[in-house]
């Protein structure tokens, strides 16, 4: 797979290439920055993410800066923040900055703080300098020269190592280990985790501080309602002994970040095109209830059950690759799905 660095870049060069005025961003206080903030994250979108940033910072992208800036935006784009369920705090620069050392293209005046539970007992603080332009908040980010960008490279890399590493741990710990390390977690003695599993696999504390996180980050996903739609509640036509003439049930077995694996079980399949429509229907629903979005690509498993794996876009401009590893052989914007184009015949179904 690809580094998150090169992944992001992609992503950037559709941002560098002369579209670089901001998307719409409601003119109010930072408080509005931050809803932006959050939609951004949540919807994995890097278009989003680059639009908040202040046009004297994103007069700073160039394909030399671009290791420094996805480096910054792949630590943050890896959270999820629960909608409505986040604090921010806002107040001013404390003491004058040095414009010269610290590389900054205009003076912050605020610090924008965003505080979000990641897990029960667990939460994480962003931070945003940010300054007024033109009626709007915008983040102001500090213009990297080659030292800055250097470091970003080296930390992404590490970055990557850690994870490679805490995902090879992970998948050969025993089931004792793993049940031991996140009950520890679960009871908020996330400290005395990260010791268990450095003490247990020999790794550095680093590496199992990840270790833990990938099992919080599980223990919470299995713990959400997962989606069900099923065909026989639509009111589908029957034949003439009472029996549906179209049963399908489309159920979300796993959930990830941005993506769904979903279920398809087939019992009785009805019309090609009746349960095509179906289960573009019934994902379009799920899209919504996942965080509104509009387009997905989708990945297909042919079995028992024949298995979807969804990813959802905000944008046809989302990158594909931080989706996950299934992924990676489809194409944009050939391979997305615009899922408004079967509005109407959705509502017919309801």
């Amino acid at each position: 797979m690809r580094s998150a660095t090169s992944m992001l870049a992609s992503g950037l060069a559709l941002v560098l290439c002369g579209t670089c005025h901001p998307q719409a961003i409601d003119r109010g206080g930072p408080e509005e920055l931050a809803r932006s903030l959050v939609e951004a994250i949540n919807g994995r979108s890097l278009e989003r993410r680059v639009a908040i940033l202040h046009p004297a910072t994103r007069a700073c992208m160039t394909p030399e800066t671009d290791a420094y800036f996805s480096w910054i935006f792949s630590r943050q784009l890896k959270y999820t923040i629960p909608q409505g369920k986040y604090k921010t705090l806002v107040e001013p620069v404390a003491a004058p900055m040095d414009l010269n050392k610290l590389l900054y293209p205009v003076r912050p005046s605020h610090l924008l703080r965003l505080d979000f539970e990641t897990a029960p007992h667990s939460s994480t603080t962003l931070v945003l300098q940010i300054a007024r332009h033109d009626g709007r908040w915008y983040e102001v980010l500090a213009c990297p020269g080659p030292e800055l960008v250097a470091g970003a490279q080296r930390s992404q890399a590490e970055t990557e190592r850690q994870e490679k590493r805490a995902q090879e741990v992970l998948s050969s710990a025993g089931e004792s280990l793993r049940a031991e390390v996140a009950a520890m977690a679960k009871d908020g003695r996330r400290v005395d985790a990260i010791r268990k599993v450095a003490a247990a696999t020999g790794e550095d504390l680093a590496v199992a501080r990840r270790v833990v996180e990938l099992l919080v980050e599980a223990g919470s996903s299995a713990m959400e309602p997962k989606f069900v739609s099923d065909s026989k509640l639509l009111g589908a036509p029957k034949t003439d002994s009472g029996n549906p003439r179209m049963d399908l049930v489309m159920r979300e077995v796993e959930r990830r970040p941005a993506v769904s694996v979903l279920n398809i079980e087939t019992n009785v399949v009805g019309s090609t095109v009746g349960s095509s429509f179906f289960l573009l229907c019934s994902v379009r629903e799920l899209a919504k209830l996942r965080g509104d979005y509009r387009f997905i690509v989708k990945v297909e498993k042919h079995g028992r059950p024949a298995q979807w794996i969804v990813g959802f876009l905000a944008s046809r401009n989302d990158s594909l690759e931080g989706l996950g590893p299934e992924f990676r052989h489809l194409r944009s914007p050939q391979d997305i799905i615009d899922l408004e184009q079967y509005a109407p015949i959705c509502q017919m179904m309801k």
